[in-house]
Order: C-alpha cells, then structure tokens, then sequence
C-alpha cells in the first residue's frame, strides 16, 4: 500500500508527538514540571495545524494555476480561431483521338489558412492568407471587421469574397461583373476561380421581419496614388420569403472609369423547393436610360433534384439565355445548357459515378464528361474521366488548349489525383 508524502510526514510526527505525549505523562505521575509539559503539547498542536495549513495553501495554489490556465485557453478560443483548407492536384491528361501523342501533365495547390478574433461580442476582425502553385503566389487573400449594430443591423468593411446568385452551372454573381463578360464555354467544370478579391467593400445588413435588406459600396482602385469617385460603384438588394420561394429584387451600378463602366442592372431572383424538386431563377437587364434601350440581358432558370438516404445521388440541369446588344462580334441572342449528375458510394462502395454535359447552341459545340470517382485514403481521391469535346471551340481543360471542329472531335482521358481538406 502507498502511502503518500503527506500522509507519512503527519504519521511520523505524529509518533514523535504521542512519545512525547507519554514522557510527558511519566513525568506527571512522578509529579515534575506539570505546567511546562502542558505548555510543550499545546505548542505541537499548534505546529502541527501549521504544517496541515502548508499543505493545504499548497493545493490551494496548484488548483489556482490550474484554473488560470484553464481559463486563459477559454479567452484565447473564444476570441481567436484558426481555420483553413487546401487542395492539391497531380493530373495527367492524354489525348485519345485525334492525336495520342498529345500528353499534358499537371499540378496544383492551393491553400488558405484563415484567423478570426473577436475582441468583443459585437465586433470581429476575420483575415485569411493564399498560397498557390504553380504561381508561387502567398497574398493577403481577404481582410474585414464585422460589427453588429445593437443587434438592429450588421456591417462589414474590407476586403471580402462576397458573393450573389442562386445557380450550381452558370455564374449568376453579378458582384464581380465588368464591362465585358466572358460567355460559358466548355470549360464551366472547372474549379472556381483562386484569383483574389481585388475592391474594399461596404456591407451593411439590415433585417426586417422575416427578409433583409443589404446594400454595398465597393471601391477598387485603379490609381494607388488617388482616391476617385469614380472608382466607386453600388449593389442592393432586397429578399423576403414568398409562399414556399426566397424571392430577391437586386440593382447595380457600375464605376464610371472607362473600360470598366456598364449600364446599370436591374433584376429578380428565386429560389425554392416544390414537390421535393428544387427551382431557380436568376434575371437581369442593362438599361441605358439616354437612348432609351436594353443593352444586355441574362437569365438563368436551374432545376435539380437530391436523393439523400440510399442511393445517395443528385441532378442539376439550368438552362442560361443571353440578349447582347453592346458588343458586334457576339449574337444577339445567346443559348446554353449544362447538366450534372453524381452518385456518391455506390451501394457503400468506394466508387462514385458522375456526368456533366455542357452544350452552346449557337455553335452547337460543347463538351460531354463521364467519370468516376474512387475514394482510396481519408482526403484523397483519384478521378478518371474521358471528356468528349465537339463542335468548332477552343477552350482551356486542366492546363491544356483543346480545339474541336464541326466535323472532328477530341477525346482525352484524364486521371486526377486530389488530396484536399479543410479545418
């Protein structure tokens, strides 16, 4: 049996204090110095409760260091957190027809390690830091307070990532707009853009019963030795529950610097589900007040469908138009279409099947992709594909430049290794 220090200093000083109990007693029963050994207990006892006293402040000051530490890590992650993602990729790409002897290897990364401190419960301060490869580019990605107003609205200013729009295939954010829109092509199933937000933002949300209202100003420089008006443009836009629909009003307004500048836009949005089957829409239009005249429009409606419990499966398909009347070397009239499919862990298996199919009718090109999928190790996945690419386009394909015709398609087996993440 152990016994410890505590307890084995008190036994042995207890011993010495019960032989000096009985010599004390001796000398009593033979009559000597009764009131000095009286004296001599009661000065043990007291030694003895400031020896129990040592220990017991002992305990008390351990107990103490472990509460101010424990506490301290309380305040430290209630107040900063550290969160992030990466994502990288090995990719091999081999033509099949027309030319097998067209090979494109490849590789990615990308990274964001991310902090957010709240130095009081109404304010935040949020910053996140990119890494790329193979650009070798480590920026300050996003950097913003936000600031809850008495609970009654929130503001956010700095720079962000934004963003507005309500479709899976087709770019509906009208946040990052320019004067010249690039059209959908082929390459739509790409990975999103890694490019870092590039104007200081203004973001004040204001909710009311059950919707909000939330307006933006953003300023992106195109002089770093000035600040101009004309560099500043706006975005509103309202949103409120309709029956099973969020239903959203939006406008923006373009800066006035040349080459940049847009006529204003005006739209609707929606989003919702009916009979388990998800609806959106998304539309606007440019309007030049001087002439007066629709200079541009575009819509996209997107239905989709999710099976979530056993199979584990989704399909999206949105259909996008567009009316360009600003620029000659494009159609007035625009149509595209796109499609995607996924099962994910057929029958708990490790393999996951899926097809994305994108067309432009004008041109009738586009491209049609099966793949599937193996989830080989926890965060890594291996993806085999062959992407079929028809009709006269020129597009961009995992770092190659990929030209079909009318009458000669191109044919490519794709094999990506991903290992990605986030925390």
């Amino acid at each position: 049996m152990k016994i410890s220090l505590k307890k084995g200093f008190i036994l042995i000083l207890s011993t010495v204090c019960l032989c000096r109990g009985l010599w004390a007693v001796s000398n009593n029963q033979s009559g000597d110095n009764s009131s000095d050994s009286t004296e001599q207990d009661q000065a043990y006892e007291d030694e003895m409760d400031d020896i129990d006293a040592l220990f017991e402040d002992a305990e008390d000051d351990e107990d103490a260091e472990e509460k101010d530490i424990s506490n301290a890590l309380s305040v430290f992650n209630n107040k900063i957190t550290f969160w992030g993602s990466f994502n990288a990729k090995l990719v091999w790409l081999q033509e099949m027809y027309p030319s097998p002897s067209n090979r494109y290897p490849g590789a990615s990364f990308s990274s964001y390690i991310g902090i957010t401190i709240r130095p009081y419960k109404d304010l935040s301060l949020q910053a996140s830091f990119q890494t790329i490869f193979p650009s070798m580019d480590f920026t300050v990605y996003t950097y913003f307070l936000d600031y809850n107003v008495l609970g009654y609205a929130f503001l956010t200013l700095g720079r962000t990532k934004k963003s507005w729009g309500n479709s899976t295939i087709f770019d509906t954010n009208i946040l990052d707009d320019k004067a010249t829109d690039e059209y959908p092509d082929a390459s739509v199933f790409l990975a999103s853009s890694t490019s870092k937000p590039t104007s200081y933002d203004l973001i004040a949300t204001v909710p009311f019963f059950k919707g909000q209202i939330e307006g933006i100003i953003s300023y992106e420089s195109y002089s770093e030795t000035s600040l101009s008006p004309d560099f500043f443009e706006g975005e509103v836009l309202v949103e409120y529950p309709i029956g099973p629909f969020s239903v959203g009003f939006f406008s923006k307004f373009w800066n006035k610097v040349a080459g940049t500048h847009k006529n204003n836009a005006y739209g609707l949005e929606f989003t919702g589900d009916l009979f388990d089957i998800h609806l959106t829409g998304w539309g606007s239009i440019n309007i030049d007040f001087e002439t007066p005249e629709i200079t541009y429009a575009r819509s996209v409606i997107g239905v989709s469908k999710a099976w979530l419990n056993n199979p584990r499966m989704g399909i999206t398909c949105e259909y996008e138009f567009i009316y360009n009347h600003q620029q000659e070397d494009q159609y007035d009239y625009m149509h595209y279409m796109g499609l995607k499919y996924a099962w994910s862990h057929v029958g708990g298996s490790v393999f996951s099947p899926s097809l994305q199919w994108f067309m432009g009718f004008n041109d009738m090109n586009g491209v049609i992709a099966p793949s599937i999928t193996i989830s080989v190790l926890p965060h890594a996945t291996i993806t085999f594909s062959v992407p079929v690419f028809y009709g006269n386009q020129t597009v961009n394909y995992q770092g190659a430049t990929i030209t079909s015709s009318a009458d000669k398609p191109v044919i490519f087996g794709a094999a990506v290794l991903s290992l990605s993440g986030a925390f």
